[in-house]
């Protein structure tokens, strides 16, 4: 490593912002800014761009890039393999620089001649250019998209109100100016621009506020969105903490204000409408129901969805989402006309969402796709078709970009899938359902490490994200020491529907198994589990992983082959755990009955593990040998939910 590196950690937030060719580089935001476009890049790659571009023009070793990037932890080559790569489809992409492998010394970033990068700040110049920056986003309104938004006229705009102190305790003052600190912060970081109110800025049409105060040692907070000119409250959330956990109090009232920023903004991609703030509200409540269900809220946003059509016919965005809505339950139907009947009306209804504004029908996209997955479960292809048909014609849904992710996760190709959960996030920085699938694609691709800071992000400002906790929870089970993961599972403390106590046992059964190596206490484990699968307790892809990280192959297999079985489509079969399936030659037919090996032929593409130079087979040999002699085994895939 160079000398004059500093052998210290990147912290991505502690560094400033610079050039490199024509692009802007934002550490702290983890962003690439060029031209009109914009891309967010993983934090792990984010630090190697760092690291390569102090030193322009001269070489940092690998070992350099793991003791200032991975903290000194021993990394396999394929972790920083990954990152240069990632760079490199960069540099593509933006120009002006190249990242070049120095054979068995390291890698150099080089630029053209032209644009430098900016020199590195004294602090004291820091501090003045962070203060020129606040003062200039008080004049003005700050709506920083990415390449996958378009800025347009009909797009609101967003103020910060102070916050509202309910009582005279000393401390309120102090945790109010954080609190008001902490949301202007992530609203600007994450790209839901706000300004603060009363700069003599442009007027605003959707205010941000919060109301404080301090019950004992207990903080309690009320933030709120309201439409600027009649105040009508368009959403509003509770908050409470004990005092000396007030950051964490902070984080989750700042983590769903931008979150209901980001989804009161998204009505305005449909041109030309016009909304009252009663239909906005319900807009809101609909999609923070939906983007984290929960059983106790029941029919809560299809009520909301149906009352916001109602109040306008003309809401495209409102339509769509409770076409999607009704997607799943019209295939759920008793088979016979009534299902065949719904099906076609909820069709019906997402292709008039589509026709009347595609661009803001995301949701009616969406719901055609689990139309067409229940009719043709295994045709991955003309699935993934529809999909990408509808994210170019909706370019700002994020779930058609999270559902092209967890598609290609399915398929083998983690690493493209990641782009595509990327895209999804930033569109909506903070949305719950988008952080949980780029978590497991980063997962399945290898990164264990950049796979928990993403759940860990995610739980820091949405604690109670039931997805989030769920995937960490499955993560540990598989990845980590037994006696941590059994720790780790105890104390997210997961709520009793989500896993019941049999489910904690059996993890426990599972985990001890791991420990012991003992054929006993592993036979006591899938004896059990098979019990619970059974019953309908247990999803099949769960008994599966733990059959094969517990080496006993035959009852994975057992279990992939049995009629009736439903799996969920969720690339199980890719991941680490399940290295020892993907060896044997008989995962060929269970991909074949999944609908992959068609996929495989039909695109030309193939999953990344048929790149392993030690793997004992050609995936194409594989391939042509099961359509020359298929299988009558078939497995049957879940509807995604």
């Amino acid at each position: 490593m160079n000398a004059d590196i500093p052998p210290r950690p990147i912290d991505l937030a502690r560094e400033t912002a610079f050039r490199l060719g024509v692009a802007e580089v934002r550490p702290a935001t983890r962003e690439v800014v060029w031209a009109n476009q914009r891309e967010v890049l993983e934090p792990r790659v984010m630090q190697v761009l760092v690291v390569l571009a102090r030193q322009p023009g001269e070489v940092v070793s690998r070992d350099g890039l793991t003791l200032l990037c991975w903290g000194g932890r021993v990394v396999g080559d394929d972790a920083i393999n990954r990152c240069i790569g990632q760079l490199r489809r960069l540099s593509e992409r933006v120009g002006g620089f190249e990242v070049e492998t120095i054979t068995r010394v390291g890698y150099r970033l080089t630029e053209p001649a032209g644009p430098r990068r900016a020199p590195r700040l004294r602090p004291g110049l820091v501090a003045l250019a962070l203060v020129l920056a606040v003062l200039a986003l008080a004049g003005a309104l700050v709506w920083r998209m990415g390449p996958w938004r378009t800025a347009a006229p009909e797009e609101p705009r967003i103020a910060i109100q102070p916050v509202t102190l309910l009582g005279g305790d000393a401390r309120l003052k102090e945790l109010a100016a954080v609190l008001s600190d902490d949301i202007a912060g992530v609203l600007n970081q994450t790209h839901v621009g706000a300004m603060p109110v009363g700069t003599g800025g442009p007027r605003a049409d959707i205010l941000v506020g919060a109301a404080m105060a301090l019950e004992g040692d207990q903080l309690r907070v009320r933030a709120y969105l309201l439409d600027a000119r009649s105040g009508y409250i368009l959403w509003s959330e509770s908050f409470a903490g004990s005092v000396e956990a007030a950051a964490v109090v902070r984080d989750e009232v700042a983590g769903a204000v931008t979150e209901a920023a980001s989804i009161a903004l998204e009505p305005y991609q449909q041109k030309g409408l016009q909304l009252d703030p009663q239909t906005l509200a319900l807009y809101v409540k609909g999609t923070w129901a939906f983007t984290e269900p929960d059983a106790l809220r029941g029919e809560e946003a299809s009520q909301a969805y149906r009352a916001a059509v109602a109040r306008n016919p003309k809401f495209v965005a409102a339509r769509s989402m409770l076409a999607l809505l009704e997607a799943l339950p019209a295939t759920q139907e008793p088979k016979g006309p009534a299902r065949t009947e719904a099906i076609a009306r909820v069709r019906g209804e997402a292709l008039k969402a589509i026709a009347d504004d595609a661009r803001a029908a995301g949701g009616a996209f969406e719901a055609l796709s689990r139309l067409d997955r229940y009719a043709a479960p295994t045709d991955l292809v003309r699935l993934e078709d529809e999909l990408l048909a509808g994210a170019a014609k909706a370019p700002l849904a994020p779930f058609l970009h999270v559902r092209e992710c967890e598609l290609l996760v399915e398929v083998g190709r983690a690493r493209d899938a990641i782009t595509y959960c990327q895209r999804a996030i930033a569109l909506r920085p903070l949305g719950t359902p988008f952080h949980p699938p780029y978590a497991h694609a980063l997962y399945v691709d290898g990164d264990l490490d950049l796979a928990r800071d993403e759940l860990a992000t995610a739980l820091r400002f949405h604690p109670d994200s039931l997805n989030a906790r769920t995937r960490r929870a499955e993560m540990a089970l598989f990845s980590e020491d037994p006696d941590e993961a059994l720790r780790r599972i105890r104390d997210d403390k997961l709520r009793p529907q989500d896993w019941q106590a049999d489910h904690v046992a059996l993890a426990e059964l599972f985990l001890r198994a791991r420990r012991t190596h003992d054929p006993v206490d592993a036979h006591r484990f899938l004896d059990e589990a098979r019990r619970m699968m059974k019953a309908g307790r247990l999803p099949p892809r769960y008994l599966v992983l733990c059959a094969a990280t517990l080496g006993d192959l035959d009852a994975a297999f057992e279990i992939l082959t049995t009629p009736g079985l439903d799996f969920e489509p969720d690339g199980f079969l890719f991941e680490p755990e399940a290295a020892a399936l993907r060896r044997d030659r008989r995962f060929w037919t269970v991909a074949q009955s999944m609908g992959l090996v068609s996929y495989w032929r039909t695109r030309n593409v193939w999953p990344e593990f048929c790149s392993e130079p030690t793997l004992p087979y050609d995936c194409r040999v594989e391939a042509a040998r099961l359509v020359a002699s298929p299988s009558a085994v078939t497995v049957k895939p879940g509807a995604r939910s």
